[in-house]
């Protein structure tokens, strides 16, 4: 027996046979329809079909990824300032723990990035950790990333996800 009451499950046979019957009246309309117009909605229908299966089947896999709604700009300077990026948190929640990495291991870590706001890096905020011996002591010492490093990405890592743009080298750096 069925849960529900007598009168759901007739709303809900005339429901389908509602529909049922609009689906055969469409049918028919089609079918008066001219062979040309039949078939040039056959190719459309198709077309569709090969198209949805494509992008299900193998979606496109591009190399920028963002799972915390983070909007980069990237931004060329002066000879002065240099490159440097804009990153926008456009998420409803903010970020903690944030970590910004370009290549070679250099970073800026930030907090807390609110909902909505901006943080602006140049490329003389990243820092790497190196370790140098001096007379047998290893030294830890924090170096800034040089003006002329060739950032080829910039991921931002979060308590919540990562976004990683990649980055198109200058015009300068391109011989």
């Amino acid at each position: 027996m069925s849960s529900l009451p007598r009168t759901h499950r007739m709303d809900a046979k005339a429901t389908v046979s509602n529909i049922k019957g609009r689906l055969t009246d469409r049918w028919a309309v089609f079918r008066a329809q001219s062979v040309y117009f039949q078939l040039k909605t056959l190719v459309l229908l198709l077309y569709g079909t090969v198209v949805a299966v494509t992008l299900l089947w193998a979606p496109p896999k591009s190399v920028a990824k963002n799972n915390i709604g983070a909007n980069i700009l990237v931004l060329e300077g002066d000879l002065v300032v240099g490159r440097y990026f804009i990153v926008q948190n456009d998420s409803r929640s903010h970020w903690r723990n944030v970590t910004f990495e370009i290549d070679a291991g250099y970073t800026v870590l930030v907090d807390l990035v609110p909902a909505g706001d901006k943080v602006t890096l140049y490329v003389k905020d990243f820092r790497k950790k190196v370790i140098r011996t001096r007379r047998g002591r290893e030294i830890a010492k924090s170096v800034p990333a040089p003006a002329d490093t060739l950032v080829t990405f910039l991921r931002v890592s979060t308590s919540e996800g990562d976004a990683l743009q990649p980055i198109a080298p200058t015009a300068a750096a391109t011989p």
